[in-house]
């Protein structure tokens, strides 16, 4: 389900449309109901929400209607996983807690940049005055420094690109695969799709469905790194292995998967795992916040980086040098 040409929409507008809709469906709305009352409540999206009611009445799945208003994967992920167990609401909000961690983030994230990124862009530039209006009127030995500056930091430029580029460049799956074996990184990518994996399960049991059913429609997924496993769990399992051994699998929470070994009535299980959702769903945060414990510290020794770099554009020549030249 391609994006290409639908505007998505913020997480904020995603995380409020999604609990109305949540809120107006567990009341005895209709999802078309539910839609009309967004068209009112939140005119701005307005052509989203009729883009997805027209998918709606054209015949599609809640899936795909989400996805072509430009809700995010994981929402529409679980649409499609409530597609087969029946608990779209559920669903729903499994999603719009992820959302609500990825918005949290991202607030927090802006809040710690907001001063550091103001004074980096400050020193660049007068930086970019000292190089373009002093070194070049203190000879030919600093202008030479200059170039060579300008090197670096074009060359620092290029392969920042360059990397953006191959990123979004990568599929979704060898995204995944690449995050899961990224140092530091790997653990909270591993939270995430433990997180996915236990969440469904918690409401395909629910809604009275197996575990091999929840493997089935995870292999039909759109391209990611939970399709291509439970297809091999798949053939693992049509192959005569047993469940639990199938489960035995880094993305697998070990918890669940003893959950699910212990024999326990669908009901009680189905608690358990939406139980472990929630622990799985706080490690992320604790992860993420940690994360966040770094962003400006590594700020301020680019401030650091880019003020000796200044002190030395300043200096170097009352001693004589020629900065990096």
């Amino acid at each position: 389900m391609s994006r290409l040409g639908k505007p998505r929409l913020p997480i904020g507008v995603q995380l409020a449309a999604g609990r109305d809709l949540i809120s107006l469906l567990q009341v005895g709305f209709t999802l078309a109901e539910g839609l009309a009352y967004l068209a009112a409540s939140q005119p701005k999206y307005r052509t989203h929400w009729r883009r997805m009611v027209n998918q709606l009445e054209a015949g599609a799945g809640v899936a795909t209607a989400l996805d072509a208003a430009g809700f995010g994967q994981v929402v529409v992920t679980q649409a499609t996983l409530a597609g087969v167990h029946g608990q779209l609401t559920a669903g729903l909000a499994a999603a719009l807690d992820f959302l609500q961690l990825q918005q949290a983030g991202w607030r927090h994230l802006r809040q710690l940049l907001v001063y550091p990124v103001v004074l980096l862009l400050f020193l660049a530039g007068i930086q970019g005055v000292l190089w373009v209006q002093l070194l070049p009127a203190l000879g030919t030995g600093h202008v030479t420094g200059l170039r060579i500056q300008a090197v670096v930091v074009g060359v620092l430029g290029v392969v920042a690109g360059l990397l953006t580029l191959g990123w979004h460049r990568l599929s979704p799956l060898h995204r995944g695969r690449l995050l899961l074996r990224l140092p530091g990184v790997a653990a909270m990518a591993r939270d995430y799709y433990r997180y996915q994996f236990v969440s469904g399960a918690a409401q395909f049991l629910a809604g009275g469905l197996p575990l091999t059913a929840y493997l089935d429609q995870l292999a039909t997924l759109a391209p990611g790194v939970w399709r291509h496993t439970a297809q091999g769990m798949q053939a693992r399992v049509v192959a005569g292995t047993a469940l639990d051994a199938v489960l035995d699998h880094p993305l697998v929470y070990p918890p669940a998967r003893k959950l699910l070994g212990m024999g326990q009535t669908p009901a009680l299980v189905s608690n358990g795992m939406a139980l472990l959702a929630r622990d799985l769903l706080a490690a992320l945060t604790a992860r993420s916040e940690r994360w966040l414990a770094l962003v400006q510290p590594v700020m301020f020794l680019l401030i650091g980086i880019q003020i000796v770099l200044m002190y030395q554009t300043l200096l170097g020549p009352l001693y004589g040098g020629g900065g990096f030249g």
